[in-house]
């Protein structure tokens, strides 16, 4: 299950859901980029197969488990991940929800005339998919990269034809100052 929009920001519950999932450090837990955190149930771990020297869950599990030497890991990043995590663990999940999910709603209607978005009850509030009515989402990505945002083009279905941003952690607090971005204010 891919969790990277959601880690750190709505309750999951992953029992009886999902053997396998993951996130990116730099998402929803607000921490450097360069991990790929996961959670695997048990029946998950009894089918991890080695992919690599670094993949080899076998390997990480005796390492972290049993203390068995695998390799050095990145241990700055190890550990702002996990400042970044007790950081989230304070805050508490439902506190970074309603900020996530409150930031989702000034932005709809902030933007009500100037973009669509998908129907509300298949939308995550962690992530807007905006879809200019007025011009190009390369138009709208080059002006939200000149004010300093980055965020990402439209993927699949949406590619071309969509804007999507980040509303997790503490991208939700800059809102406002995407909402002036996304509609040229002060451009």
């Amino acid at each position: 299950m891919d969790t990277v929009a959601s880690a750190g920001n709505v309750p999951l519950h992953l029992e009886g859901l999902a053997d396998y999932a993951f996130t990116a450090s730099q998402k929803g837990l607000s921490a450097p980029a360069g991990l790929a955190p996961i959670a695997l149930s048990a029946r998950g771990l009894s089918h991890a197969r080695p992919a690599s020297w670094y993949g080899d869950l076998t390997r990480i599990w005796e390492f972290w488990e049993r203390g068995k030497y695998h390799h050095t890991p990145a241990v700055s990043l190890i550990e702002a991940l996990e400042r970044a995590t007790a950081w989230v663990l304070e805050e508490g999940i439902p506190r970074r929800e309603k900020r996530s999910k409150e930031a989702y709603a000034f932005l709809r209607e902030a933007l009500r005339g100037d973009f669509d978005f998908p129907p509300e009850e298949v939308a995550a509030p962690t992530v807007a998919v905006l879809f200019p009515k007025r011009e190009s989402p390369e138009a709208v990505l080059a002006r939200l990269e000149a004010s300093g945002f980055r965020v990402a083009p439209g993927i699949g279905p949406t590619a071309g034809k969509a804007v999507r941003v980040g509303l997790f952690g503490s991208q939700a607090e800059a809102v406002q100052d995407l909402v002036e971005a996304l509609l040229g204010v002060g451009a």
